[in-house]
């Protein structure tokens, strides 16, 4: 899908866009790199702390609509770049059908599913993610295919009350909603929903699927995350974009010399 066909049909705001990284080993907290994805993911950071800004604990799923389209980077990155922020951030990897390479691998092979099953603790699971102090992530643990009664168990209620009372904010993984419901009912644990659209790989019929979601009320809160972007950046601070140089410019495309910051209604990273 192109940027256009995203803006015209899906009735989501976009809260930020990704370049593609051309690199696999480019990917793995590339947020924490100097250059524009580093800016991007702090970009996108600003924009969810504007529209979230009266909730006291940020949950932030993030799902897509098919595998490839890059849920598992973003998420890495964008739960990296909140600990960077001063936050307390877990990041919990809920794709436990098909644990994604893009994420660490568990240190001892348990993890959340071991947790839901009662096989193991909390502070058994959790690990830290590089030179990120306030980041711990809860990895998805070894594969298991009847994932949807175990996540509808009591154990989940009793995972997310416990990591809300310890952390700032949670970032949640999750499989590809188009091919199963397990976002669909991770959803309410969230304060928001981060659909990942990568470019030219998602398709116009999964447009049309984010709506139905989002119409019939079974994602609250939905924002659209523009990855792998070929085309030159538009998304800007909250209000903001960039023309094909980077410079900045309001929405009605007068060039603006003053930093964003100066206007009230722009975030502050």
């Amino acid at each position: 899908s192109s940027r256009e066909e995203v803006e015209n049909v899906v009735k989501a705001q976009v809260v930020g866009e990704i370049n593609h990284i051309k690199r696999q080993e480019d990917t793995l907290l590339a947020s924490l790199k100097g250059g524009i994805v580093g800016e991007q993911f702090r970009i996108m950071r600003a924009n969810l702390n504007f529209l979230q800004h009266s909730a006291d604990k940020q949950v932030i799923l993030v799902t897509s609509s098919a595998s490839g389209e890059g849920k598992s980077f973003v998420s890495l990155n964008l739960a990296a770049v909140l600990s960077k922020s001063g936050k307390k951030v877990a990041l919990l990897d809920f794709d436990l059908r098909k644990p994604d390479d893009s994420l660490p691998n568990s240190l001892n092979g348990k993890g959340i599913k071991d947790y839901l099953l009662g096989e193991a603790r909390l502070e058994e699971i959790v690990q830290p993610v590089g030179e990120l102090p306030s980041l711990h992530l809860y990895p998805s643990g070894s594969i298991i295919a009847e994932v949807g009664d175990l996540i509808l168990s009591d154990k989940t209620d009793e995972l997310f009350a416990t990591l809300q009372s310890g952390y700032d904010c949670l970032v949640v993984n999750t499989p590809p909603v188009a091919l199963v419901g397990d976002a669909l009912i991770l959803q309410k644990y969230s304060t928001i929903v981060g659909y990942v659209i990568r470019e030219g790989k998602t398709k116009k019929k999964h447009l049309r699927f984010i709506n139905s979601l989002i119409e019939s009320k079974k994602f609250n809160n939905a924002i659209v995350i523009y990855n792998g972007v070929k085309t030159g950046m538009k998304y800007g601070y909250y209000g903001y974009g960039y023309t094909k140089n980077n410079s900045y410019f309001d929405r009605d495309g007068k060039n603006r010399i003053l930093p964003v910051f100066k206007k009230k209604r722009n975030p502050v990273a």
